[in-house]
C-alpha cells in the first residue's frame, strides 16, 4: 500500500518536526558550542550499528549514537539537548543511502524516540548526573528509547504490509537487543562521569568508543556472513530438489527473503528503481526477469555482500533451471520423435498399454508410405525427410483430437484410436484408415518437384493381447495390405500372423539354400515356330527345397524381394547361364541365344551391364543386342548369343509342342559353378545339351520376375 507507507512515513518526520519546533520556540538561551562536537559524532555512529537477528523477516539494528543522547541529556536542558539531538540525528538519517520516504520515516522514529529517552533524563538533576541515581536514569531512558522506536516501527510495518503485530513484536532477540542498546548507552553515562572529574580525559573515551564501533561493524559483518552462508546451502539444497522450474523460481523468493532478512522478494520484468537490490536471471544466457528484493525499513541498507550473495543465489537457480530444461529435453527426446515432432515408439507402446490397461475401447492403425525409398534414393534423404514431415502434419489433420500419432521410424507410422464405440468399433477404424490413406496420397509437393505417394494401412483391434501384440497384427495387416498392391488398407486376420511367419521362416530358409547349393538354373527352349530348330534357351530359376522339392519362381521370388535377395539371385543365374550355353554352344558346334530375366533393380543400378561384360570374355561368349526382348511384368529379357564354329548340320525340325524341354533321364551328374558356388545338374552325353528336367506341360515361371506365368514362342 504506498499511499499508507508514505502517510505514515511523512506524518512521521512531521511529528518530529513539530516536538523540534516545539523546543526551539520555548529554548531560553541556545546550546553551547561544544555540545555541537555531537553532530560529526552521530553521524559516524550511525554508520556502523549492531546489526541483530529478529525473527525471520527483519533485523534489530542497535546505533551506537543513542549513547550521545544519554551525554547530552545528563549535561545538557530538555530542550537544548532536544535540539542538538534533532539536528544531529535528522543529518545523520537523511544524508544515509536509502529511500526518501526511509529517511524520513528513520529521522522521525529517532527524533521522537529521542524526545522520549530525554524527558526521562530531565527528571534527574544535572548536579546528581553521575550518581547512581543518574546511571539509573540512563538506563531507563535507554529502554524509554528503545521501546519508542521498536514499537513505532513494528507498527508502522504491520499496518504497511498487513501482517498481525504480534508477529513482529515476538521476537527472539528482542531481549539481547534490549540489552545491548542499554550497555552501548551506559557509555553515555561513563562520559558524564569523566566529564564531571576532569574535562580533557573525556577524550579518553574516543578509544573505547572507536573499538566499540569498529566491535559492532565487525559482529554484524560476521553474523551477516553466517547467515547467508547458511541461506545459500539451505536454497541450493531446495533447489536441487525442485522438479519444476516454477518451484525453483518460488524457492529463490523465499530464500533470497530469508539470506537478506528482507521484507520481501519478489519477480519483476525490470529493476524498478526504487532501492533495494536486483539481480538479473538469465538461465541459458537468455534474459527471463530479474529478481527484485524489497527495500528495508529501519533495518539499514543492503551492502555489496548482500548483492554478492544475492547473485550466487541467483546463479544456483540458474543452474538448476538449465538442468530442469536439460532434463525436460532428454525426457522429450526419449518420447518424441526429433524428424516429425510426434510420439516415438517407446511413448506409443506406453499409452497403447495404460489405453488397454483401463479398458478404453481403442484400435491401432499401422501406416507405411509406399514407394518412399525411391524418395530417399533419387531426390536424397532430406527431400524424404520434408516428405515425412509433410506426412506427419496430413496425419494429425486426418484424425481426431484425442488419436495420438506417432513415428514408429523410417516412414512407418502408427495411430492409437481411442474412445471407440462399443458398437461400430470395426467401422470407425475403417473409415479412420480410409482418410489416412487419402490424406497420405496426395501430392507432396517439395522445392523443386511435386512427389505422388500412397500408403499402406493396417487396422488392428484388441482381442485379449497386449501392446506388442496388436502392433505386431497391425503391422501384419499393413504387409497383407502392401503385397495387395499398396495405397489400400487390410484388417487383421489371424492368419495373417501364420502366414507372415510362414514367409519369415522361408526367407531364412532361402538364404541358407544360396550357400547350400540349393538354387538351381533350368533351361527353356527357344524354338524356331517354322521347322521347330532350337535357336536358343532362356534360363530359369529353380530352388530345390528338401522338403517341400523343386519349387517354381512363384513359391519364393516374392519373399526373396521381400528379403532383398533379388540381386543375388539374379547375379547367380546370370554367371550360370553364361556358363552353361557358352559349354553347350560349343558341344553343339553353333550358336546359340540365351535370354536371363533380370530385376528391375539390377537395370537401374547398373550392376547388371557390369556383371555381364565381366563373364563375356572369360566363357567366350558374343554380345547380340538384336536378342533383347521385353518380359510383361516390369523385367526385362538380355539377351545374348552364345557363338561357336559350325561344325554339324542343322537341329531336324520340330514340333512347337517341342519347345517345351524334356524330361532329365535318371542318370545324372552334378558340378558346382566355380564362381557362384552352387550344384547344377547337367544332361549325360548323348541327350540334348540344353535340355533340363521339367513335367510335360508344365507352365514355366522364367527368371527372377516376381512370378507371373507365361509361355515362351
Amino acid at each position: 500500500m504506498p499511499a499508507l507507507s508514505r502517510l505514515i512515513d511523512r506524518g512521521t518526520a512531521g511529528l518530529s518536526a513539530v516536538l523540534l519546533l516545539g523546543a526551539l520556540g520555548t529554548l531560553e538561551a541556545p546550546p553551547p558550542w561544544l555540545a555541537w562536537l555531537a553532530l560529526p559524532l552521530v553521524v559516524v555512529a550511525s554508520r556502523a550499528p549492531l546489526v541483530l537477528p529478529a525473527g525471520s523477516r527483519d533485523n534489530l539494528v542497535v546505533g551506537l549514537d543513542s549513547s550521545l543522547l544519554v551525554l547530552l541529556g545528563l549535561s545538557l536542558p530538555w530542550r537544548q539537548a532536544l535540539i542538538v539531538w534533532g539536528v544531529s540525528i535528522s543529518t545523520a538519517e537523511l544524508t544515509n543511502k536509502r529511500r526518501w520516504d526511509t529517511r524520513l520515516f528513520n529521522a522521525g522514529v529517532c527524533v521522537v524516540a529521542g524526545a522520549a529517552g530525554l524527558a526521562v533524563l530531565d527528571t534527574v538533576p544535572k548536579a546528581a548526573a553521575a550518581s547512581p541515581q543518574g546511571l539509573l536514569t540512563a538506563v531507563g531512558a535507554a529502554v524509554a528509547y528503545f521501546a519508542v522506536d521498536y514499537l513505532w516501527s513494528a507498527v508502522s510495518i504491520a499496518a504497511v504490509e498487513r501482517t498481525p503485530l504480534r508477529e513482529l513484536t515476538d521476537a527472539r532477540g528482542l531481549p539481547l537487543a534490549l540489552a545491548c542498546f542499554v550497555g552501548v548507552d551506559s557509555l553515555g553515562f561513563l562520559a558524564v562521569v569523566v566529564l564531571h572529574q576532569q574535562l580533557w580525559a573525556v577524550a579518553l573515551l574516543v578509544v573505547p568508543f572507536t573499538a566499540l564501533l569498529w566491535a559492532a561493524r565487525s559482529w554484524s559483518n560476521v553474523g551477516a556472513a553466517e547467515r547467508r552462508g547458511s541461506a545459500l546451502s539451505a536454497a541450493s539444497l531446495a533447489i536441487q530438489k525442485a522438479d519444476e522450474p516454477a518451484q525453483v523460481e518460488q524457492i529463490v523468493l523465499e530464500q533470497a527473503a530469508l539470506m537478506l532478512r528482507a521484507p520481501g522478494a519478489r519477480w519483476a520484468a525490470s529493476a524498478d528503481g526504487v532501492g533495494g537490490l536486483t539481480a538479473p536471471f538469465a538461465p541459458g544466457g537468455r534474459l527471463l526477469r530479474s529478481l527484485h528484493i524489497l527495500p528495508r525499513g529501519s533495518g539499514g541498507r543492503y551492502g555489496e555482500r548482500d548483492a554478492d550473495a544475492l547473485r550466487m543465489l541467483v546463479s544456483v537457480a540458474e543452474q538448476a533451471h538449465d538442468r530442469l530444461r536439460l532434463l525436460a529435453e532428454l525426457g522429450r527426446s526419449a518420447t518424441t520423435d526429433s524428424l516429425t515432432g510426434l510420439a516415438n515408439r517407446a511413448l506409443f507402446r506406453d499409452e497403447l498399454t495404460q489405453t488397454l490397461t483401463s479398458g478404453q475401447r481403442t484400435g491401432v492403425l499401422y501406416c507405411d508410405l509406399d514407394g518412399f525409398k525411391a524418395v530417399n534414393d533419387t531426390c536424397g534423404h532430406a527431400s524424404g525427410d520434408a516428405v515425412l514431415v509433410i506426412a506427419a502434419g496430413r496425419l494429425v489433420d486426418a484424425l481426431r483430437p484425442g488419436d495420438l500419432v506417432a513415428r514408429l521410424g523410417g516412414d512407418e507410422f502408427a495411430v492409437l484410436l481411442r474412445d471407440l464405440p462399443a458398437v461400430g468399433a470395426p467401422a470407425v477404424a475403417q473409415a479412420a484408415a480410409d482418410r489416412v490413406c487419402l490424406a497420405l496420397s496426395s501430392p507432396y509437393q517439395l522445392a523443386d518437384r511435386c512427389m505422388s505417394l500412397s500408403a499402406s494401412v493396417g487396422i488392428a483391434l484388441p482381442d485379449g493381447g497386449d501392446a506388442e501384440e496388436l502392433l505386431h497384427a497391425g503391422d501384419a495387416a499393413m504387409y497383407a495390405a502392401k503385397s495387395s498392391g499398396g495405397g489400400r488398407s487390410h484388417a487383421y486376420s489371424p492368419t495373417l500372423i501364420r502366414e507372415r511367419s510362414q514367409r519369415a521362416r522361408l526367407a531364412d530358409e532361402l538364404r541358407g539354400a544360396l550357400t547350400a547349393g540349393q538354387i538351381a538354373v533350368h533351361y527353356q527352349p527357344i524354338v524356331a515356330a517354322l521347322d521347330g530348330g532350337v535357336l536358343g534357351v532362356e534360363a530359369l530359376v529353380r530352388w530345390q527345397h528338401p522338403q517341400r522339392g523343386l519349387l517354381a519362381p512363384a513359391a519364393f521370388l516374392s519373399v526373396a524381394a521381400e528379403a532383398g535377395l533379388l540381386d543375388d539371385i539374379g547375379v547367380f543365374v546370370l554367371i550360370t547361364a553364361l556358363t552353361d550355353v557358352s559349354a553347350a554352344a560349343r558341344e553343339a558346334g553353333r550358336t546359340l541365344a540365351l535370354a536371363v530375366n533380370a530385376n528391375v533393380s539390377q537395370l537401374v543400378s547398373g550392376s547388371l551391364r557390369a556383371t555381364v561384360q565381366q563373364q563375356l570374355p572369360s566363357e567366350g561368349v558374343q554380345a547380340d543386342r538384336r536378342g533383347d526382348r521385353g518380359r510383361a511384368g516390369g523385367r526385362r529379357g538380355v539377351g545374348r548369343s552364345a557363338r561357336a564354329p559350325r561344325t554339324g548340320g542343322p537341329h531336324r525340325p520340330r514340333r512347337l509342342r517341342n519347345r517345351l524341354v524334356q524330361p532329365v533321364p535318371a542318370a545324372t551328374t552334378a558340378r558346382r559353378h566355380p564362381q557362384a558356388g552352387q550344384v547344377l545338374r547337367r544332361r549325360p552325353a548323348g541327350g540334348h545339351p540344353c535340355s533340363r528336367a521339367r513335367p510335360r506341360g508344365d507352365r514355366d515361371v522364367p527368371g527372377t520376375g516376381t512370378g507371373d506365368r507365361g509361355r515362351r514362342g
